[in-house]
């Protein structure tokens, strides 16, 4: 499910494209389907997400390490529920941008809101959570550290250079 959803995103991105180099180059009038194709990418982004929230099965993604660093921070549920709703507000607003009353526009408008600021504070615990766990790891003996990560060799590496130093028992 989530590959036909991948598909859907870039398929409406690649209509986008070409819509807005149609309308840009030729002059024709492709607004609409400009602004359709967005809309759908944005709804296939938002079920993807509450896919992710909802499924433990389904990948969930990385949060973007800075330059040169590698990912180390998976999005939790409630950042990527805030990121469903608040992608799912953006294409379904996108999709009736001519149609939408003004009363469902400012509904889709706090919608949005709520969802970024749900993606907001899920980072901050996601954060706080990956610091916990590696804090937590550093305190705990070796082999509890082996038997709470299997396959790690970390630890027997650790031991055995404390051995050769002298400085084991």
């Amino acid at each position: 499910m989530q590959r036909v959803l991948r598909i859907v995103m870039v398929a409406g991105l690649a209509v986008y494209i070409v819509s807005w180099a149609l309308g840009f180059f030729g002059r024709y009038p492709t607004e609409r389907v400009a602004v359709l194709s967005i809309g759908v990418a944005a709804v296939a982004i938002a079920l993807e997400m509450f896919g992710q929230a909802l499924f433990p099965q389904w990948n969930r993604d990385w949060w973007k390490p800075p330059q040169g660093k590698p990912a180390t921070l998976r999005c939790g549920q409630l950042s990527t529920l805030g990121a469903s709703i608040f992608f799912g507000a953006l294409g379904l607003t996108f999709i009736s941008y001519d149609e939408l009353p003004e009363l469902l526009g400012g509904v889709a408008m706090v919608a949005g809101i709520i969802g970024f600021g749900l993606m907001c504070v899920g980072k901050s615990l996601d954060k706080r959570r990956a610091e916990s766990n590696k804090l937590n790891e550093k305190s705990l003996p070796i082999k509890e550290s082996q038997q709470k990560r299997p396959g790690r060799v970390d630890g027997v590496i650790e031991e055995e250079r404390v051995k050769k130093e002298g400085g084991g028992s």
